[in-house]
């Protein structure tokens, strides 16, 4: 006879169902969910805040440093110098869209938008230009790539 088709007695199921409850118990310890957004502490959203700060200024400073040297300078009229100067442009942006959101969500804890219309239009404009933002920046990745593959492998063209 197959172990698979022999009746189960009420302590074989009530010893499963206690070894379950155990593996779910152990699961909850180890793996717990992320503290909600109202259980952070002060401390840590103005250390949040400070970072995103830094980083937005640092962002802003070095792009814009990137787009405006490489206008000033006439080695830079080649086909690598306008592609890093795309991608600084869309870094530039998307550093423009996406910090700000990133502020609010943190200093309000909340990611709710605003009421009326304007919420309404940042809800549905928001994502989409940070989506573009975002593939302007890899399509510029890239463009540079190839460029430098063809500089590399087919060398007799001049760059």
């Amino acid at each position: 006879m197959d172990s698979r088709s022999l009746p189960l007695d009420n302590s074989t199921v009530a010893n499963r169902e206690q070894d379950i409850n155990e593996l779910q118990d152990d699961y909850h310890q180890d793996y717990s969910p992320c503290p909600l957004l109202g259980e952070i502490n002060v401390f840590v959203t103005v250390a949040k805040t400070a970072a995103y700060v830094v980083i937005a200024t640092i962002s802003l400073i070095g792009n814009l440093l990137i787009i405006i040297v490489s206008g000033k300078s006439n080695r830079t009229r080649k086909v690598a110098y306008s592609l890093i100067v795309n991608m600084a442009v869309a870094d530039l942006l998307t550093t423009i869209i996406n910090v700000p959101e990133s502020l609010v969500v943190e200093i309000r804890d909340t990611d709710e938008w605003m009421q009326g219309v304007v919420g309404v239009i940042l809800c549905k404009g928001l994502p989409f230009c940070q989506l573009i933002c975002a593939f302007c920046s890899i399509l510029s990745l890239l463009g540079i790539a190839l460029d430098r593959f063809f500089a590399v492998c087919l060398h007799s063209r001049e760059y």
